[in-house]
């Protein structure tokens, strides 16, 4: 997969095999019933791929459900995301995520650059 991924992708796309990319969603929230204070937790979610927009996406989604439903949203959420289909680069996919279609393209190292896309000449 990262092979494969890594090949195709634009070499201004930062990957690193030997790391694992972390996306984080945190919440805190005033509660007076606790020692400090404060109820906080954190979403993680970790990949070998670093879809930024994609993943940060995906863990606000899934906080938003899991601080509304309790750890079923987690469970529903890793049920989806087993079923998605592996990345494939200068395709837009949908993956299901609960109740909700994340569209995602990712770019090729064919795309042409951003420059070329706005008016037809580099600047």
């Amino acid at each position: 997969c990262q092979k494969s991924f890594v090949d195709k992708s634009p070499s201004s796309l930062p990957f690193d095999a030997h790391y694992l990319y972390g996306f984080v969603h945190f919440r805190q929230c005033k509660d007076a019933t606790i020692h400090r204070g404060y109820y906080q937790k954190s979403i993680v979610l970790m990949s070998v791929l670093p879809l930024f927009s994609l993943f940060y996406s995906v863990t606000a989604r899934i906080a938003e459900h899991f601080f509304e439903n309790g750890e079923a949203a987690i469970e529903a959420a890793c049920h989806h995301i087993d079923t998605w289909q592996q990345p494939q680069v200068g395709r837009t996919i949908e993956f299901p995520l609960l109740g909700t279609l994340i569209s995602c393209r990712l770019p090729a190292a064919c795309d042409l650059p951003y420059e070329f896309r706005l008016d037809g000449h580099v600047e």
